[in-house]
């Protein structure tokens, strides 16, 4: 049996990254909102650092993952 080699549509590529890309935006701005709540306000610009270089470190290795 042959295999079919399927190409997406590169519109529908194109919003599929781009609804992605919103999706993990929307979560950092809840995160820092959460942290402006959460902390003293001269806090949070320190925390605020950390827990998105964190949160972009979790990202990257969830993905390396799911491709390796």
């Amino acid at each position: 049996m042959f295999a079919k080699v399927i190409n997406q549509d590169e519109e529908i590529k194109k919003i599929f990254y781009e609804r992605i890309k919103e999706k993990v935006d929307r979560e950092k701005q809840d995160l820092k909102n959460r942290i402006d709540f959460e902390y003293p306000k001269i806090l949070s610009w320190l925390v605020k650092g950390v827990v998105v270089h964190n949160y972009n470190a979790k990202q990257a290795h969830d993905i390396s993952k799911r491709i390796f």
